[in-house]
């Protein structure tokens, strides 16, 4: 029997849509906080490198692109090259970034605004 996950759907295209419709409904309630706003809440507790950002909670495998795309919308975000033990050791240079002491208010409120938005729902 194959794993259900992965199995064909069965059943009518009306049946399958009302599905897909039904499920997208309850899965916008359980939805995680979006990529560029879990990078900016790991920022506002400290510092933190591309290797942890990576990491969960956050999961950003391309946080340069998302620092970057908070720059755009005037968030300083700080970035310093640091060294650190790479693959088999050998010393890897990656970005540590930090928000500027004006940016963390205005971190603090674009989270505060989100989470404010998402528990009204």
């Amino acid at each position: 029997m194959p794993n259900s996950k992965w199995a064909a759907p069965t059943g009518s295209p009306q049946d399958q849509q009302h599905c897909t419709t039904e499920s997208s409904h309850h899965g916008a309630a359980l939805k995680p906080r979006a990529k560029k706003l879990r990078l900016l809440d790991a920022l506002l507790t400290g510092p933190k490198t591309s290797f942890e950002l990576e990491k969960a909670p956050v999961f950003d495998h391309c946080a340069n692109s998302t620092v970057s795309e908070w720059r755009k919308q005037g968030i300083d975000i700080r970035t310093e090259m640091v060294t650190v033990a790479g693959y088999g050791g050998e010393p890897a240079h990656i970005a540590r970034y930090s928000l500027a002491p004006k940016a963390i208010e205005q971190a603090t409120r674009l989270t505060r605004m989100f989470v404010s938005r998402h528990e009204s729902l």
